[in-house]
């Protein structure tokens, strides 16, 4: 089967943030039906500071020009209590899969109730394996980008420092 690529785009205050999944469905009409399933369980990994905007599904076969991006408006349903905290500091979700490296999904829009001394606290990571990742592999589709099933997922426990990509600096010269 064909390996469709599904890219959450999501908003955390100004900075836009993308969560890539792979799906192996037939056509990319099952792909977009698997890839809303996708972004209404990312929509509960989240927390209302940020926002779903639009996913695009696009087709395995480089520069074909087949996609289909389909506007979205959804606020995190995750609680948390707490300011938000800066967007470099994620929850690590790591899956696995059979006989080749991990898959990491980071999700961004934590709060300071979600951690403590670095590390997520015990309730966010049990409800996001109940509300996250667990549907996520019920669904049976999502893969790596060869098209190898997961076959099982976890968050990982410590806070993940993930530097945000920045623009490039003007350089200024030196007289």
């Amino acid at each position: 089967m064909p390996v469709f690529q599904v890219v959450i785009q999501q908003t955390w205050f100004n900075d836009f943030i993308t969560n890539v999944y792979h799906v192996n469905e037939l056509t990319i009409a099952d792909a977009v039906g698997v890839g809303h399933q996708v972004a209404l369980q990312h929509q509960k990994a989240i927390t209302a500071w940020s926002r779903i905007n639009a996913m695009r599904v696009s087709s395995p076969a480089p520069d074909d020009g087949v996609f289909a991006t389909i506007p979205l408006n959804l606020v995190g349903t995750r609680p948390g209590t707490g300011e938000a905290m800066p967007p470099f500091n994620r929850i690590m979700v790591s899956f696995q899969v059979a006989y080749t490296y991990k898959c990491r999904k980071f999700i961004t829009a934590m709060v300071e109730g979600d951690s403590s001394s670095g590390e997520v606290v015990a309730s966010v990571l049990t409800d996001l394996q109940t509300n996250y990742i667990n549907p996520l592999l019920a669904l049976g589709s999502l893969c790596n980008p060869d098209g190898v099933l997961f076959t099982g997922g976890a968050a990982e426990k410590s806070v993940a420092m993930r530097q945000l990509r920045r623009k490039k600096k003007r350089v200024t010269p030196v007289i």
